[in-house]
């Protein structure tokens, strides 16, 4: 299952295998479209509180489009990413090489306020196994 993680106090890290970069770029594609798709994810509790914690809930991951600063909000059982149109746009060319090329160059996805404090964070890809 996709994984996301915070690595360090600027840092979160966006794990997932082969068939997730697919799911992950169909999303990406229905956000370009206005459209939303939910992919099944499991969040480390400290991307949002900041606080060391191993703690992980499973969560459906929305990605759409913003006209203002990128950003990820929390609700119950749901995680949304929002990207302005470009980065949405750099984003799906990336996972549609991450796909071709079986790695995800380079590792910096964009960067997103998160929390209650809106803190900016930046957000690394790993393809994994």
């Amino acid at each position: 299952m996709i994984r996301l993680t915070r690595v360090d106090r600027y840092s979160l890290h966006l794990h997932f295998d082969y068939d997730e970069a697919r799911s992950l770029l169909e999303a990406f594609r229905q956000a370009l479209e206005s459209e939303k798709l939910p992919v099944g994810i499991e969040v480390e509790l400290s991307v949002f509180t900041r606080k060391r914690s191993s703690s992980i809930e499973k969560a459906l991951f929305y990605i759409s489009e913003s006209d203002q600063p990128s950003h990820m909000e929390r609700y119950t059982n749901e995680i949304y990413l929002f990207l302005e149109r470009e980065e949405l746009e750099d984003a799906t060319d990336r996972f549609r090489a991450c796909i071709k090329d079986r790695y995800f160059f380079p590792a910096e996805l964009c960067e997103v306020y998160t929390g209650k404090m809106k803190a900016r964070d930046y957000v690394y890809c790993e393809l994994i196994g």
